[in-house]
């Protein structure tokens, strides 16, 4: 099960607030607002699972994902989290070793999902 989560989003505000959801579920989560200082954290935190937006400035987290891959036990679950809606996007993230993909904003049904809750109901099984 999943118990610790960071979430990595350059929109502070976006990064707290699903902070804060995190911490509702039970989960203990930390966030980074600088994708250029995430490692470090990453490193630091040995997080269950990371939550990685998509589109940064700098770098992407598309660029991020092989570099976290390398730090991290491979049970760690990295999710790429995106405003953008669309097959493609989600086909590269796949490719790129993201273990999931979640468009945000997302509900709590789908980021129960993507944490393990609910399997079945995971975005990345219903393409």
């Amino acid at each position: 099960m999943i118990s610790s989560v960071v979430v990595v989003d350059d929109y502070r505000p976006a990064a707290e607030a699903m902070c804060r959801l995190l911490k509702l579920l039970g989960h203990e989560a930390r966030s980074c607002a600088d994708p250029e200082k995430c490692l470090e954290l990453i490193e630091q935190a040995k997080p269950d699972a990371i939550l990685l937006d998509i589109v940064m400035p700098g770098i992407s987290g598309l660029e991020l994902v092989g570099p976290i891959r390398q730090r991290l036990e491979k049970s760690c679950k990295i999710v790429a989290v995106t405003g953008h809606v669309d097959r493609e996007m989600k086909t590269r993230c796949l490719a790129a070793g993201f273990d999931d993909f979640m468009v945000k904003p997302a509900t709590i049904g789908e980021l129960e999902a993507v944490l393990g809750f609910n399997p079945s109901s995971s975005p990345r099984s219903a393409s």
